[in-house]
């Protein structure tokens, strides 16, 4: 039997420490590559093997699974990770607590599945959803172990289980198609990927649970936890879709296809550097929540790191939005161009105050977390009412515009309880805008004046600009913020691996060092 984590055990010493969120990092950047291309693979596949109808079938039963997903585990996830002590108590608690929880979904499920049928005006839906709620038992037995894993940063052995099910997923499904299961392929393969979780997870966990142990005042303290993390969940599921309810109900399908495919593609530049940094971090940062000065470190460390990739990643898009969507989707999608600029320069904002949820998470205010995703979903939806009338970029203006107020506000939280000052904030986050600007100015002005010459919404011209962007900016910041580049390219070398690297450069604080 593997060796349980001590609830006494002393905290990680600062190397270690910075070890293990460097190596979780890689795994779960891998992890998430392969999620993306088996995506990808699999999504290709179904375009060719099913008809129009049996995919949209599929979408149907998996928008009610998408919204019953946002309940199933009463916060149970968070509140395990950032739990301080009686760990094992409260592994037994959910481990008892959490079938319960997963059979009373799965009977919801049933019980809403005609009604998903009378809505969709597609009786087979009825169906699809009832055996959707078989997932919700099956992950059931795949939650805490999940949960245990990434609290230890042990991300090796869960990525072996979400790619390796992943692979076996995209497999089943796209043979399932080709043999003619029509959406039921899809269904199918939620099933499959669940069960090979709740089979495997539990065998390469650290600890091991005593339901019996189970107990009520631990059940209350993880829910009470746990409650502001669904509420938060349930919010931001609101402010995610609301602008989509109403360009949808308000301008037509086409501007739905527009505005959809354009806040995909803008909100593509940096939602896997967030993922990434966001799963690894929380656990992290819940291990430092009683060493506020390492926390504080650790942070604006993080902060640095993520921001060197996203606001150039941001801005750089921005800057060739409408040559990209032309280029890659085609020009009978140019409307979605704006969108995307819009989108990206709001996905800086997201990629900064991201990392703020999970401190308030990990310093247990999770309480606070809820009441500002209450704000940031009233925001956005006042906004996107307001100006629907004007088009698809305004409501992606409006949408952006929630963001930021609520990163001010949230960012105005974070700075009381880690005790960050105004310098400091500038002084993490310059060096990735000041060259960040200087790259999109360097863009907007070749493309205006190549314009003239060539037309830019070709995929040589638009490689060009990519080119001349990644050029200009790790120029700028190697000339005005030499320490910074080098710190950068030691952090991603050190990530990646590749020690040859790292030895060639000055070695930068540690990740979780004792400098900063």
């Amino acid at each position: 039997m593997p060796a349980r984590p001590s609830d006494e055990s002393p905290q990680a010493a600062p190397a270690e420490l910075g070890r293990r969120v460097v190596t979780g990092a890689r795994f779960v950047a891998l992890n998430r590559v392969v999620q993306m291309v088996a995506t990808w693979v699999t999504t290709v596949a179904l375009a060719r093997f099913l008809d129009p109808s049996e995919y949209g079938l599929a979408g149907m039963a998996l928008v009610v699974f998408a919204i019953l997903t946002v309940f199933q585990d009463s916060g149970l996830h968070a509140a395990l990770i950032q739990r301080r002590d009686r760990i094992q108590e409260a592994v037994d608690t959910a481990t008892a607590y959490t079938p319960i929880l997963g059979v009373a979904v799965l009977l919801l499920c049933f019980a809403l599945a005609p009604l998903a049928g009378v809505f969709f005006h597609r009786h087979e839906v009825t169906d699809l959803v009832r055996a959707l709620g078989f997932v919700f038992l099956l992950r059931a037995f795949s939650q805490v172990p999940a949960a245990v894993l990434q609290k230890e940063l042990m991300f090796g052995r869960f990525a072996a289980v979400t790619i390796s099910g992943t692979i076996v997923q995209s497999g089943i499904v796209i043979g399932l198609a080709a043999g003619g299961a029509g959406a039921w392929s899809v269904i199918i393969g939620q099933l499959v990927l669940a069960g090979w979780q709740a089979l495997l997870l539990w065998p390469l966990c650290p600890m091991r649970p005593h339901p019996r142990r189970a107990s009520l005042t631990v059940l209350r303290e993880l829910l009470g936890y746990g409650r502001h993390m669904v509420g938060t969940n349930v919010s931001n599921f609101a402010s995610a879709y609301v602008d989509v309810a109403v360009v949808g109900r308000m301008l037509g399908s086409a501007a739905v296809g527009a505005y959809t495919l354009g806040f995909q593609t803008g909100r593509q530049a940096v939602a896997s550097v967030t993922y990434v940094s966001n799963l690894v971090i929380f656990p992290a940062f819940s291990k430092l929540q009683d060493d506020l000065d390492r926390f504080r470190r650790a942070y604006l460390r993080s902060l640095r790191f993520v921001s060197v990739i996203s606001v150039p990643a941001g801005l750089g898009l921005a800057a060739v939005s409408q040559q990209f969507v032309d280029v890659v989707y085609g020009t009978r999608w140019s409307a979605a161009g704006p969108v995307v600029a819009i989108i990206a320069l709001m996905g800086i904002v997201v990629s900064i105050t991201a990392p703020m949820g999970e401190v308030l998470k990990a310093a247990g205010r999770p309480s606070l977390f809820f009441r500002l995703s209450l704000l940031q979903t009233a925001l956005v939806a006042v906004g996107v009412i307001a100006v629907y009338r004007f088009g698809i970029a305004a409501v992606a203006g409006a949408q952006a515009g929630g963001v930021t107020v609520t990163g001010l506000v949230l960012g105005r939280s974070i700075s009381r309880i880690l005790d960050i000052d105004l310098r400091e904030w500038v002084s993490t986050l310059l060096p990735s805008v000041v060259p960040g600007v200087v790259m999109g100015a360097g863009i907007l002005v070749t493309k205006l004046a190549a314009s003239h010459y060539v037309d830019t919404a070709r995929p040589g011209p638009l490689l060009l600009l990519i080119v001349e962007g990644a050029v200009i900016y790790l120029a700028i910041m190697r000339l005005t913020y030499r320490e910074r580049y080098h710190e950068f390219i030691a952090e991603l070398a050190r990530l990646v691996g590749v020690s040859k690297v790292r030895r060639l450069l000055p070695t930068p604080a540690k990740l979780f060092g004792n400098s900063s």
